[in-house]
């Protein structure tokens, strides 16, 4: 799969999660797919405020964070299963990561001709 950068040169994906279509923000720097509260809702995730124990460090600042197991991610013809990911609390984030939890689990990802290119 190859993904264009955007006008500011990052690279967006969209992708099926547990079987609902979200966008996500390719993020090498992030340890795990990261999910904003809202859009763990919209996939069907919910976890329980007492769920939201992991400390984690963002651009923002601290923020607790859920740990969670998604069934697929799928990118275009690409699927990944059981990726490890978090769920930021209410309000932490407003963007949901695609992290190397997934990115980890391809045969290989590079930058090419300024596109970034998935290898399942």
């Amino acid at each position: 799969i190859s993904l264009e950068p955007n006008e500011l040169g990052h690279y967006h994906a969209s992708a099926e999660l547990n079987g609902r279509t979200i966008g996500l923000l390719v993020d090498t720097g992030a340890s795990f797919v990261s999910l904003t509260a809202e859009d763990a809702r919209n996939i069907g995730v919910y976890p329980s405020e007492s769920d939201f124990k992991l400390r984690m460090s963002t651009a923002n600042g601290e923020a607790k964070a859920a740990q969670v197991t998604l069934s697929t991610i799928r990118i275009g013809g690409i699927s990944i299963y059981d990726v490890p990911a978090i769920v930021m609390q209410p309000g932490a984030s407003t963007t949901s990561l695609l992290g190397m939890s997934f990115l980890k689990k391809l045969s290989g990802f590079e930058v090419a001709q300024g596109r970034l290119v998935l290898r399942q």
